[in-house]
């Protein structure tokens, strides 16, 4: 009788760890030191973290009713996410601001206003 033997991926699964984990509400796991991003849809709820412990550069994220996926340590820094390119404006040149504007025709109208005199009026009450 001729040897069987069992399919590599089989072989591989049988020797896998798994691990429970809560899902907190940002969509993160914390494991073996290491924060993993599973997901905002599985905040709250509990998944079967399957993993090689010799490699835990990627995990597999069995949650219940739906299907696995692999998930990687989170990359937590300052800047998390890259900053969106910004679209390049054309730049207007400015000749003149409407708010100067404002500004310097309102000082113009206080300088051509009509200045009150009261010489004018002193002088007709003396011919009075």
């Amino acid at each position: 009788m001729p040897l069987n033997y069992p399919d590599e991926s089989i072989l591989a699964n049988a020797f896998l760890h798994c691990e429970a984990r809560k899902v907190n509400k940002s969509g993160c796991i914390s494991f073996m030191g290491k924060d993993y991003d599973v997901g905002i849809l599985y905040a709250g709820q509990q998944v079967d973290v399957i993993y090689d412990p010799q490699n835990i550069a990627k995990v597999r994220i069995e949650p219940k009713g739906h299907e696995p996926f692999y998930a990687e340590p989170a990359k937590v820094g300052t800047h998390v996410a890259k900053k969106p390119q910004k679209a390049e404006i054309d730049r207007i040149p400015a000749d003149s601001s409407r708010l100067l504007d404002a500004v310097s025709r309102t000082a113009g109208e206080r300088e051509h206003r009509a200045v009150i005199s009261y010489s004018h009026a002193m002088e007709d009450d003396e011919d009075v």
